[in-house]
């Protein structure tokens, strides 16, 4: 014993390897069984403990139209039917409080309105001491069978009234035929008893069916076994309907039985496999188009299953352009030999087809030629197509007709209740994942507009640091003194900085125009007191590249205008005046600027006043440069004349005002 308590390192760890087997054995149990549950449930959710919901479940709001407030502790009880809700909170509470797993049927509220019964599942979670950590639950969708035994419950209670008061179709026979019917009977066809008795019956079974009930009910009576035999019979109100009937020997020669209308039970039980159908194939749909990115893609994979599933001749989904009455089909699926509808469809010569569709209904059209709703043009417009029956599903959001799903045969068809509905889950699932596709699509050129962005962020941000670098030398190599270093930078720097403040505002294909440029400086230096006139088109777009080296030559410009020249001088006037001139590409513009001072008072020997050689420096050898730019500068007897030329990038608008 002791040796096995304590183990030699070799079992320890063979014991340590078969425990983390055991764990990750169960935990792809726990994930396989999670995973399960969600494939069969409509809502999966956890609470704590105390039954509390504290987390989560998008499946349950999906479900029931809750938000996620709503539904954590117990909000979820406000999802359940008044007449319901009482049950629920009793059943819930007390299989939290004796600690058992718990299980209900009531009705919950639909996200579109209405309610639907839920089978409500939940287990407790236990931790490894046995204390229950918290509870898990599934809710089963149960409303189909709900309906189903419902219509069974209500047949059966008709069945109980009707025998109670002989209401079903109650006969004897002998081996010639029926010999007495009851009054329902008689009711039931709308006939007299003469007329029923012996042979007269088969007179109302449809033709399809006939000789197989007198096969059956002749083998029955020579055998004396009871029978059972379901077939179309012809009511008095001019309807076929499904009559069971059931009968046995109760004597030598005698037969008794009675017929049974169970029409309604058969529709229901046919309607609930053609949802179970149409389910399985919405699953599969969704599965299908899931991964995929282009809407055109999911628009053919989409048509091509609802075509094959209704085995129609045309399928296609149009994306509306309601204004422009423009249709466009990105993908299609016709039947081989029938031509494809895809392309750009012009519907503005129908805008009462386009205004029929934005009413939102469901069109059904079995037969063209009978169809009033359709004008008779757009009629023989299908009809030159090959159609001759289709159903159309518009999707209206927010009042607006923004896609239709058509399906098209080429013969009249009767388009069922469960085909529409297929039509419509199908055109609604089919939008959401081109919604999907293309709002995916979207993010992808969001995150390739960022990288570029950083990109020119990074490129900006070392042009201003060497912009920065160069104004500090060249400052300094002008400057007196420490003080006259000091403003002088700090100047030029305020400059640059309402470039960049004109820069960072912009949008991707925004630019910087020239009369902002030159309103911003001379504003930014008080130049406003009337001696400054600007003459020029508004709106002639600058390349970025060259905004902060113009905006520098401009602002040295000014500074030397203000320091020296006209606006140093009461008598002063400058003129800025610009135009754009094309060059024999269409392609190339180029923005003609002319700095024209007057009324100064130089000094006898014209030289150029002191600081002005940084100034004159950037014009004269800066611009030709890095901007390609022709520039002069004079300084005259009147003051300062300097013209630069450059490249812009597009012409001003036809007829936009002088600056």
């Amino acid at each position: 014993m002791r040796n096995f308590v304590m183990g030699n390192d070799d079992e320890i760890a063979l014991l340590r390897r078969q425990l983390e087997a055991t764990q990750v054995a169960l935990r792809k149990s726990e994930t396989r069984n999670r995973l399960f549950l969600e494939g069969l449930a409509q809502a999966v959710w956890e609470t704590d403990a105390a039954g509390a919901v504290t987390t989560d479940s998008p499946s349950w709001r999906a479900y029931t139209g809750q938000t996620e407030e709503e539904m954590l502790g117990y909000g979820w009880l406000n999802a359940v039917h008044p007449d319901d809700r009482a049950y629920a909170e009793r059943q819930w509470r007390e299989a939290v409080a004796e600690e058992r797993s718990a299980s209900a049927e009531f009705r919950v509220s639909a996200p579109g309105g209405g309610w639907r019964w839920t089978n409500d599942r939940a287990v407790p979670l236990r931790d490894e001491g046995g204390k229950i950590a918290g509870w898990i639950g599934v809710n089963l969708d149960i409303d189909a069978r709900k309906r189903v035994e419902e219509a069974l419950r209500k047949s059966e209670e008709r069945f109980r009234t009707m025998a109670d008061n002989a209401p079903v179709l109650i006969w004897e026979t002998d081996q010639k035929g029926a010999t007495s019917v009851n009054r329902h009977y008689t009711d039931f066809f709308g006939v007299n008893a003469d007329e029923i008795v012996r042979m007269g019956w088969t007179n109302f079974v449809h033709p399809d069916d006939a000789q197989g009930y007198l096969d059956a009910y002749s083998e029955a009576y020579r055998q004396r076994t009871a029978y059972v035999h379901e077939c179309r019979c012809l009511r008095a109100d001019g309807q076929w309907r499904w009559l069971r009937s059931s009968g046995g020997p109760i004597a030598e020669d005698r037969f008794v039985g009675c017929s049974l209308d169970v029409t309604d039970l058969l529709n229901a039980q046919r309607t609930l496999r053609e949802n179970e159908e149409r389910q399985a194939f919405l699953l599969q749909l969704s599965d299908a188009v899931r991964p995929l990115a282009d809407p055109g893609d999911v628009q053919g994979e989409a048509t091509r299953r609802l075509r094959s599933e209704l085995s129609a001749g045309w399928c296609y989904y149009v994306n509306w352009e309601f204004h422009r009455r423009i249709g466009l089909v990105l993908r299609d699926s016709a039947r081989e030999g029938l031509p494809s509808l895809s392309g750009t469809h012009d519907v503005s010569d129908a805008p009462e087809f386009l205004q029929l569709l934005a009413e939102g209904d469901v069109l059904n059209v079995p037969d063209y030629a009978s169809y009033e709703k359709l004008p008779q043009r757009i009629r023989r417009n299908f009809e030159a197509s090959g159609f001759r029956s289709m159903m159309v599903a518009p999707l209206v959001k927010n009042g607006r007709l923004i896609a239709s799903l058509i399906v098209g045969d080429t013969d009249v068809r009767s388009w069922s209740d469960n085909e529409t509905s297929l039509l419509i889950d199908v055109a609604e699932r089919t939008w959401a994942a081109i919604e999907r596709a293309r709002a995916e699509a979207e993010q992808r050129v969001l995150s390739e507009r960022q990288l570029v962005l950083v990109a020119e962020l990074q490129h900006r941000t070392r042009n201003i640091l060497a912009v920065v670098r160069s104004l500090a030398d060249r400052t300094v190599r002008a400057s007196a003194g420490l003080d006259d270093f000091r403003d002088r930078f700090r100047d030029r720097l305020n400059a640059l900085v309402r470039v960049q403040g004109l820069l960072s505002r912009l949008h991707e294909h925004d630019r910087v125009t020239f009369d902002e440029l030159i309103e911003t400086e001379l504003d930014a230096l008080a130049c406003g007191d009337g001696r400054v006139r600007l003459n020029g088109p508004k709106g002639v777009r600058l390349r970025s590249s060259m905004v902060q080296t113009l905006a520098m030559a401009l602002h040295e410009l000014a500074t030397n205008a203000i320091k020296y020249g006209a606006l140093a001088q009461a008598g002063g006037q400058l003129d800025v005046i610009w135009h754009v001139s094309r060059e024999d590409s269409v392609d190339k513009a180029r923005l003609h600027i002319d700095w024209r001072e007057s009324g100064v008072q130089m000094p006898p020997n014209g030289s150029q006043p002191s600081g002005g050689g940084q100034g004159r420096e950037l014009i004269e050898k800066a611009l030709p440069y890095q901007l390609r730019a022709q520039t002069t500068y004079q300084i005259g007897t009147r003051g300062v004349h300097c013209t630069i030329t450059i490249p812009v990038s597009t012409m001003p608008e036809r007829g936009a005002d002088n600056a």
